[in-house]
């Protein structure tokens, strides 16, 4: 049985202050996207301090890509 785990990110700019409504999406190590049971893809928002929380992720190698920017 494979572990789920949590991961936690702080996104701020060059002065360290929070960045809010930063998209994160989660890769698999090979490239392709996480996608969840419904299809969608594993994607998170930072919220108003900057925080990122990514809950019940099964256990691997994985790359998190910075996917909306602030405009």
């Amino acid at each position: 049985m494979r572990k789920n785990v949590m991961f936690f990110l702080k996104k701020v700019d060059g002065d360290g202050k929070p960045l809010a409504n930063v998209a994160f999406t989660l890769y698999n190590f090979d490239g392709t996207k996480v996608v969840q049971k419904d299809g969608k893809d594993v994607t998170a928002f930072t919220d108003e301090k900057g925080d990122l929380t990514f809950k019940g992720i099964t256990l691997d190698e994985y790359v998190l890509k910075e996917t909306k920017a602030l405009a």
